[in-house]
Parts: C-alpha cells; sequence; structure tokens
C-alpha cells in the first residue's frame, strides 16, 4: 500500500485532501493510504479574521469533517523530513514520532507578517488580536460618546486591509451610530497593483461611498501619542491602529533544507515536485511555482491554492499509472472582495476582457468563494 502524506491543512491542503480521494476513490484503504497532518485539530478560516473584529465568527473547521473514515489526521507539529527514509518526523502529544511516506506534499502555507511592537497599534494576526481590537474599538466608543468621531487607521492596503476597512465603517454606520473618520494607507501608489487600474479605482470608489479615505504612496514609521507617523508626510490622528502587512510563506519552510527564494517559499517544478526530489511535492503559499509558458508566478491566494491542488491530485494519479504528466497553470483573472457586510466587488478578465460585478451580487460571490475555499456547503 501506498501512503500519501499531506503537511499542512490550509486551504491548499483540504483542497488537495478533497481531490486525492476523488482521484483515488476506491484505492483508498486497499492501495492507497492518505494522512493529513496539521498543529491544529482544526482548519482556520485565515481569510475571514478580519470578521472577528465585528463579531465573535465560527472560523474553525474540525479536519475529521475533511477526513471522514476513509483518510486519517494525526495532530503534530512537524519537525523535519529525513529524505533518505522517507520518513516526515513530528512533534505529536509531547513527543518525537516518525510518519513514513511514500509520497510527501507539503502543504504548510503562510503566516500573517506581524508587526513589531515597537510599531505600535495592533497586528490582525489572530482571533485574540481580533478581540483585542474589537475590545479597543467599544473602550474608545464609551470614551468619546460625547465627541461621536472615531479615528481609525488601517495599515496595509492588500484584499485583508480593504476588507478590514470596509467591515468596519460599514458596521460603524449600522450598528454605533457613531461618525468615523477611517484612513486605509497604502504605501503604493495606488491600491491592488495586481489588477488593472479601472478596476482599482472602482475599489476605491466604493471605499470612498463607506467614508473611507486612502492614503496613497505612504510608509508609515510608528503610532504613537495617538497618531500615525509617516516618514515624509504630516502625522495624522488616530484612536486606533490596524496594521494588515500581508503573507509571508510558512517561516518553517527554511527548516525543512529544501531550496528556497529570498522570500522562504520552497522552489518547485511544474509538476509541483520540490526542486531535486522525486516523491515530494509543494503546493499553496508556501511555495514558487511558475507557469512554464508564461513565467507568471502564483500568488499566494486561495483561489490558486485550490486550483493547484486539483491539479496536483491528477498528477499524482498519473504518477502511479506512470502516465504522461499535467504541468502547473496559472491561474485565470479572477478577484473578489467584500465591501461591507452585504456588498462586494468582483473582477474577472474573460477573453481579455475587464467584467465588473457590483452591489449585493458581488457581495454573495465573494461569500460564496469563502464557502468553496473553506469546502462548506450550504
Amino acid at each position: 500500500m501506498k501512503t500519501i502524506v499531506i503537511a499542512g491543512g490550509g486551504y491548499s491542503g483540504i483542497h488537495l485532501l478533497k481531490g486525492l480521494k476523488k482521484e483515488f476513490k476506491n484505492m483508498i484503504g486497499k492501495e492507497i493510504q492518505i494522512i493529513l497532518i496539521d498543529r491544529n485539530r482544526y482548519h482556520f478560516r485565515k481569510v475571514l479574521l478580519f470578521k472577528e473584529i465585528i463579531q465573535p465568527s465560527d472560523l474553525e473547521i474540525p479536519y475529521e469533517e475533511y477526513c471522514g473514515e476513509s483518510t486519517e489526521f494525526i495532530q503534530g507539529e512537524v519537525l523535519s523530513v529525513q529524505k533518505d527514509e522517507n520518513n516526515l518526523l513530528i512533534l505529536r502529544e509531547g513527543k518525537h514520532e516518525c510518519v513514513p511516506y511514500d509520497y510527501l506534499i507539503i502543504a504548510l502555507g503562510s503566516e500573517i507578517r506581524e508587526v513589531s511592537a515597537e510599531l505600535g497599534g495592533i497586528s490582525l494576526r489572530n482571533i485574540e488580536s481580533a478581540q483585542m481590537i474589537r475590545k479597543q474599538i467599544f473602550e474608545k466608543l464609551n470614551e468619546q460618546s460625547g465627541k461621536r468621531l472615531l479615528n481609525i487607521s488601517i495599515v496595509g492596503a492588500g484584499i485583508t486591509g480593504i476588507e478590514t476597512a470596509a467591515s468596519i465603517a460599514d458596521w460603524l454606520s449600522r450598528e454605533t451610530g457613531f461618525l468615523h473618520n477611517i484612513v486605509l494607507i497604502n504605501s503604493e501608489d495606488r491600491l491592488l497593483p495586481q489588477l488593472p487600474e479601472t478596476a482599482a479605482n472602482k475599489v476605491e470608489k466604493q471605499l470612498g461611498k463607506l467614508g473611507i479615505r486612502v492614503e496613497q504612496g505612504k510608509r508609515v514609521e510608528r503610532y504613537a501619542n495617538g497618531q500615525i507617523e509617516f516618514k515624509n508626510h504630516p502625522a495624522i490622528p488616530a484612536d486606533i491602529c490596524i496594521w494588515t502587512n500581508g503573507m509571508i510563506p510558512n517561516p518553517l519552510i527554511r527548516k525543512l533544507e529544501f531550496k528556497t527564494d529570498c522570500k522562504g517559499s520552497v522552489i518547485v517544478n511544474s509538476f509541483y515536485q520540490i526542486e531535486g526530489e522525486i516523491n515530494i511535492y509543494a503546493l499553496g503559499d508556501n511555495a514558487l511555482i511558475r507557469d512554464r509558458k508564461t513565467g507568471e508566478v502564483a500568488g499566494m491566494t486561495c483561489k490558486e491554492a485550490i486550483d493547484q491542488a486539483g491539479r496536483l491530485s491528477k498528477i499524482m494519479k498519473q504518477d502511479l499509472k506512470g502516465k504522461q504528466k499535467l504541468s502547473h497553470k496559472h491561474h485565470f483573472d479572477f478577484y473578489c472582495i467584500s465591501l461591507g457586510s452585504e456588498k462586494g466587488i468582483v473582477w474577472m478578465k474573460p477573453l481579455g476582457l475587464n467584467f465588473f460585478i457590483t452591489g449585493r451580487l458581488g457581495g454573495k460571490i465573494r461569500k460564496l468563494t469563502w464557502d468553496l475555499a473553506s469546502i462548506i456547503r450550504r
């Protein structure tokens, strides 16, 4: 029996598990054994973390719901890969344990970039930090009941920063009656450089309707004494400072002794095999993946991880059968962004044309993408 081990249960990990179960279906338990390993007992819906600021949200899904009876889940922390012995060394319940594999997939994902405490403010990086932001907002609302104006600055204008700003603005307007001055601070010259300028301008316009001002091309030095301080611009007032500084590949990747790029992503070929390895693959946020025809590098998004997982599932089946393999293909251009509790904006580029969906339909599509990412059926 061949053993396939998936190290990591983020978006790419759970979708790879789903894909392998589909590809190998009747072979599982007879010719194929699949094991999913993660340090947590649950899949964490990381892209929805900003919602925890507004209200407690159920962001944890037990891995047993994904594995079922046909595959095995092990809660353990990955320590190293013993390539010569085909063993994955993990820490399980305080003890070192070797998990043998025939095929290993590294799907350890990414971590939210943490900002030094010396810079002030709060980094939105886990449930505890989101709850801390929520508590701080309520404290400021109570303090300023006479003033009825709340200044909030969000540093980092990627999709998470945009969705965080929009969610807070929408909530304050609907639920508290407080006026708000929300500033989204972008170090780039415009929003979302990975999108066409027309799409970025539409997003900025929608943010303006929510009362959110975007400060472009400004680098924050620190938050101190109730002010956001910039390197070459005047300071602005802020009662609360939230950092949303993007993602970095899981730092554990560097410790596994695979070849990585300068950002810490493991380098793979067009079949997702780690450079120099035959039976070890990597995908998702922790991998540097290029389209061999266009040279485009895959982004760190759920939609790309899902697409890679489906493709790798087929590649692994072809590997076992000795057939000619598929190769990685760049995901089609498609982005969804929520803009408050009900609305959103969708951009896609079919046949080279910019296509937009906005308003409530855009919001419904965004919610659907969140559910698809965590394999939730409603």
